[in-house]
């Protein structure tokens, strides 16, 4: 079957898995085994996707932290919410195929943080506050490349129950005053 237009460029040809997240996370990291093989592809090889959304809980972007060897050089890189760029962050101290890495996305003070090891970097989040779900992503088998990706230990904090609950009295509190 043939895609929508709007969905026609090569940063869509990717297929993956979501997985919704509970309410107010905004942070979430997972494992990565970057493979041996990964290195000589040319090409992107998994995404660590994310849903942000602003307080009026409207999209408020798609931070991306992703493996790549497009181009010939193997690393990780970072999809800019604000700009719409890819931003090299290279690769952690001790790098080596055939490795797990951990992978994580926060949002903060208007920030998206990506960290991959000791890499870290950050960028202008927009109005993003939350992350709705995540994707894990796999860019699709071309031209008879074939390749496993492995994830493992996926985690999304979510807030404390204490300032749930207080959140929670502070809404009820607004509404009684109204009613009154």
């Amino acid at each position: 079957s043939s895609r929508p237009g709007a969905y026609s460029s090569s940063f869509y040809n990717t297929q993956g898995r979501k997985y919704d997240l509970d309410s107010g996370v905004t942070t979430m990291s997972i494992d990565l085994f970057v493979g041996s093989d990964w290195g000589s592809t040319g090409r992107r090889m998994a995404g660590f996707w994310g849903t942000a959304f602003d307080g009026r809980n409207n999209i408020g972007g798609y931070p991306i932290l992703e493996f790549t060897s497009d181009g010939g050089v193997g690393r990780f890189r970072a999809w800019d919410v604000d700009t719409g760029n890819w931003l090299d962050l290279g690769l952690p101290t001790g790098f080596g195929y055939g490795q797990w890495y951990t992978l994580g996305i926060s949002l903060s003070g208007g920030m998206a943080t990506y960290t991959v090891g000791d890499l870290s970097l950050s960028v202008n989040a927009a109005t993003s506050v939350s992350l709705s779900n995540v994707i894990l992503q796999g860019y699709n088998t071309q031209a008879g490349v074939s390749y496993d990706i492995y994830w493992d230990n996926l985690t999304s904090p979510v807030p404390a129950p204490g300032a749930l609950a207080l959140l929670g009295m502070a809404g009820l509190a607004g509404s009684r005053r109204r009613r009154a």
